[in-house]
């Protein structure tokens, strides 16, 4: 047997008195088909000899050699006992033995929350120092409440994880933005189905999978056989038919990334690739520049497309033309020498040799004539995070007639408060110094929004200006939050319109269908703030700009505390 912590792992925690967990493992059938076994570390609340170890006739894991399979429970904590030396003598004896997950079980409400997280603390930090600390408690409101507690006197340490089980009517909204590394699940839930094989209910079906697909093992509480529950569980945890590029997207679930340069760094061509392989935003594109075309006076329209890559624009832009039959003249503008190679074999084997390939940069390009269309795809998961907005406007300003149109016309940056203590400590660990002042790309997953988004700012490039564009950008607006929870940072989306009534969008609300070339941005709190349901967050961001580079911050305020001002300068 071996815990691997994934979405597959699947263990058993007996209900009947186990006085030996090695013959436990190696005895019992039922056990056989499980990855791991809960089983007590002592019998009952043992006492201490007077040398200070436990007897032997005391423990239930003797010994080391099945440490690797057994997730390892300290006592219930009794009033009026000294539970911090028992949790410490418990939990120096797992550390002995090779235990690398214990389970403690949740105090009840009569602890004072600030005894059991000092605790906590000791023993996370202590001679004997725990790699994972499960906290075994219920899935309700009351229990998530004492957990935010406890966390947060822990300083979101991320050795505590939790164990959570489950009952009949529980709600895991909350759950889900949480470390939820241990589903237990009684078998008293379990239904026998037509063949009389034990099963889940359907909304049960729905709770356990949500809470697999974030990464958690299942155990089944049984005082007997569990094999066919754990079968059952394991047929739960099978992956759904999906397709490629749903099977890609989940691979980058909760993952941090640093946002794309592509003006100051040049994209290898699997990165170019991957994006290629988003049909539903280049169909979009498509159908906008065959929009364009039709509306367009000139004869043989002038289409230049502005970073053209490795030419999927360049591609929409000829078939668009085909597709309306009109005659176009086709520019394509790239800096990247990588690149611009695999535009020349695409010139000369797809295209005959009806683009004109202009090696150069956007920021700096005279044109000889100027166009009637400009395409572009520069737009990041932020909308203007990549510079979108100073690169187009030059375009525009240099590039394009008078009457000529911008394809996008314009764009908007979007937030929405969000809660993860999964991003949350990832971020923290990204940089030591300002891991929690830096924006994200990242597949939210693990992760609960807490309100509609609310639209930030605007970049227009469907008119020509007498003036330069202002580029920077502030603006203060207010969320009510749908639910309690801990707000980690916000979430940033973008939406766009292409052309006439062609729109693109990331955010949840109206996210355009089959499109994943844009993941959400994250933008973290440093300090979370723990607000309730009806609470009002206002948050104020900032785009600000040097000569040189253009960066985000960001501020938030609830009705008990205000945040620092984040990424001051853009450090």
């Amino acid at each position: 047997m071996s815990y691997t912590g994934k979405v597959v792992a699947v263990g058993v925690e007996p209900m009947q008195t186990i006085d030996d967990a090695d013959d436990y493992i190696t005895d019992d059938p039922g056990v056989k088909q499980a990855d791991f076994v809960i089983v007590p570390i002592t019998k009952g609340t043992p006492s201490v000899t007077k040398a200070g170890f436990f007897a032997l006739d005391d423990m239930v894991v003797k010994s080391s050699t099945n440490a690797y399979a057994i997730i390892g429970k300290t006592t219930e904590w009794a009033p009026g006992s000294d539970n911090g030396t028992l949790l410490s003598q418990q939990t120096a004896y797992a550390t002995y033995v090779g235990l690398k997950r214990i389970m403690a079980p949740f105090p009840e409400s009569d602890t004072p929350v600030a005894v059991f997280a000092r605790e906590l603390m000791q023993r996370i930090n202590g001679d004997h120092a725990i790699e994972t600390l499960l906290l075994r408690m219920d899935a309700d409101m009351a229990s998530w409440r004492r957990w935010r507690r406890v966390r947060d006197m822990c300083g979101h340490n991320k050795a505590l994880e939790i164990a959570l089980v489950l009952s009949d009517d529980c709600s895991v909204d909350q759950w889900k933005a949480e470390p939820v590394e241990l589903v237990i699940i009684s078998s008293a839930m379990f239904i026998p189905n037509d063949t009389n094989h034990p099963v889940l209910r359907r909304k049960d079906q729905v709770i356990v999978r949500e809470l697999m697909s974030i990464g958690a093992a299942v155990a089944v509480q049984h005082d007997g056989d569990a094999s066919k529950h754990m079968s059952y569980l394991r047929y739960l945890s099978r992956p759904e038919d999906r397709d490629t590029d749903t099977l890609w997207s989940e691979a980058y679930h909760d993952v941090l990334q640093v946002p794309l340069q592509p003006l100051m760094d040049h994209l290898e061509s699997q990165t170019y690739a991957t994006f290629e392989a988003d049909l539903a935003k280049y169909d979009a594109y498509e159908t906008a520049i065959s929009k364009a075309i039709v509306d367009c006076s000139s004869e043989a329209p002038l289409v230049m497309v502005a970073g053209a890559g490795r030419g999927p624009l360049v591609a929409r832009v000829l078939s668009a033309a085909v597709r309306v039959r009109r005659r176009v003249q086709v520019v394509a503008l790239e800096k990247n020498p990588g690149a611009m190679v695999e535009l020349q074999r695409r010139n000369k084997h797809e295209w005959h040799d009806a683009v004109e390939l202009v090696f150069g940069d956007m920021r700096s390009y005279e044109p000889p004539a100027l166009a009637d269309i400009l395409v572009s795809e520069l737009l990041g998961s932020f909308g203007d995070n990549e510079l979108a907005p100073e690169c187009m406007d030059a375009a525009v300003q240099r590039f394009l007639q008078p009457t000529g149109v911008c394809i996008p016309r314009r764009y908007a940056a979007y937030l929405a408060p969000l809660s993860s203590s999964v991003l949350y400590t990832r971020a923290s660990q990204y940089s030591a110094d300002h891991g929690l002042e830096t924006p994200y790309v990242v597949n939210l997953h693990a992760a609960q929004r807490l309100s509609a988004s609310e639209r930030m700012w605007e970049f227009d490039h469907s008119v020509r200006l007498d003036e330069p564009m202002q580029f920077e950008r502030g603006r203060t607006v207010e969320f009510v939050m749908d639910a309690p929870a801990v707000v980690h940072g916000f979430a940033g989306y973008f939406d766009t319109q292409l052309y006439a009534d062609v729109r693109l969008s990331i955010r949840p609300e109206d996210h355009t269908a089959g499109m994943h070339s844009w993941f959400p941005m994250y933008f973290p709190l440093k300090i979370p703030m723990n607000v309730e349901k009806g609470d009002k967050i206002s948050v104020s961001m900032w785009r600000r700009c040097s000569a040189s580079r253009v960066w985000y911050e960001w501020v938030a305020e609830s009705p008990a505390a205000a945040s620092i001002v984040h990424n001051v300068n853009g450090h």
